[in-house]
């Protein structure tokens, strides 16, 4: 699991996240990435006004080459 990141979104902007990256060791038969989302009531930070997760299909496989992404499940 990676830290949480809060940024700003706007309708003409999306958040500017940082790149995440998870090191896998041991068996790499499957893994998951899910995103998971959550939206602030700016006039209360404390309060989500909605959620959202994301079950990541295609990702780049760190030994391929820049232009080849792998699925999911092959890692």
């Amino acid at each position: 699991m990676s830290a949480e990141q809060f940024a700003t979104a706007r309708d003409d902007r999306p958040a500017p996240f940082s790149a995440q990256v998870a090191m896998v060791s041991g068996p790499t038969e499957t893994i998951r990435v899910v995103v998971r989302m959550r939206w602030f009531d700016p006039s209360d930070p404390k309060t989500i006004q909605g959620r959202a997760s994301h079950a990541v299909d295609w990702y780049r496989y760190p030994l391929a080459d820049a232009n080849e992404f792998c699925p999911g499940q092959i890692l």
